[in-house]
C-alpha cells in the first residue's frame, strides 16, 4: 500500500519532468556557435583609399561566396595603358551578361599608388567594390594560377567553386571574352588560357 509520503514524492516527480518538458518544448535547445569556424574568417581591412585589402584566399572565398555561375577577376594597375582599354569592357560585362556573371576588380598597386587608382576607377564611374592585393604579389601570382607570369593585366573566370576555368595573359578584347563568356554560360567546355607571348610586361614587385 502506498503511503502518504511515497505518494507526495510521486507527484513532485511527475510535476518536475511536466515543467522540464514544457520548458523544452517552448524553448528548444538552440545550436551552439562554431567559434573555430568564426574564426577562420578573417575580419575586413579596407585601405584608406577604400580599397577592400585581400590575399589570394580571401579573393576565392569572395567568388565562392558570389551567386553568379562565372566570376570574372581582373588584376590591373593604375600605371598599366592597356588597363585603362579594357576596364570599361569589363565594366560593361555585367550590362551585357547580367546576374550570370560577376566582375570583381583587384588592383596589384603598390600602397603608395593607391591613391591614383582609386582615381583611375571614378573615372570610369566603377560601381563594382575594388580590391586590392594584400602583401607580396608572388603567392598571390602563385595561388591565382601557377602559369601566371606576371604580366598585367591578367584575367580569370572562375565557376562558383572558384575553379580557374579561363586565363587570359594581357588585354582581353570584347570580341573575345564576350563570345567566350556566352559559351561558358550556354555549358560548353571553355577552359583554356591565351597565349602568353601576347603579353611581354611584367610585374617585378
Amino acid at each position: 500500500m502506498a503511503t502518504p509520503r511515497s505518494t507526495w514524492i510521486r507527484a513532485a516527480l511527475a510535476l518536475l519532468l511536466a515543467v522540464v518538458a514544457a520548458a523544452a518544448f517552448i524553448r528548444p535547445f538552440a545550436p551552439v556557435p562554431d567559434k573555430r569556424q568564426a574564426a577562420t574568417q578573417p575580419p575586413v581591412r579596407v585601405s584608406p583609399e577604400g580599397f577592400i585589402l585581400v590575399d589570394a584566399r580571401q579573393l576565392l572565398d569572395q567568388v565562392r561566396r558570389t551567386r553568379a555561375r562565372g566570376v570574372v577577376v581582373n588584376c590591373w594597375a593604375s600605371w598599366c595603358g592597356s588597363c585603362k582599354e579594357e576596364l570599361p569592357l569589363l565594366l560593361r560585362l555585367k550590362q551585357n551578361l547580367g546576374s550570370a556573371i560577376e566582375v570583381i576588380l583587384v588592383s596589384v598597386d603598390d600602397p603608395a599608388d593607391r591613391n591614383a587608382a582609386r582615381v583611375m576607377l571614378r573615372g570610369f564611374d566603377a560601381s563594382v567594390p575594388g580590391y586590392a592585393v594584400d602583401g607580396p604579389l608572388e603567392p598571390f601570382k602563385t595561388a591565382m594560377n601557377p602559369r601566371w607570369p606576371g604580366v598585367i593585366p591578367a584575367t580569370f573566370l572562375f565557376d562558383r567553386t572558384a575553379k580557374l576555368r579561363y586565363f587570359w595573359a594581357g588585354t582581353v578584347y570584347e570580341n573575345e571574352i564576350t563570345p567566350l563568356l556566352r559559351r561558358y554560360l550556354a555549358g560548353e567546355h571553355i577552359d583554356g588560357e591565351s597565349d602568353f607571348a601576347l603579353a611581354p610586361g611584367k610585374v617585378t614587385r
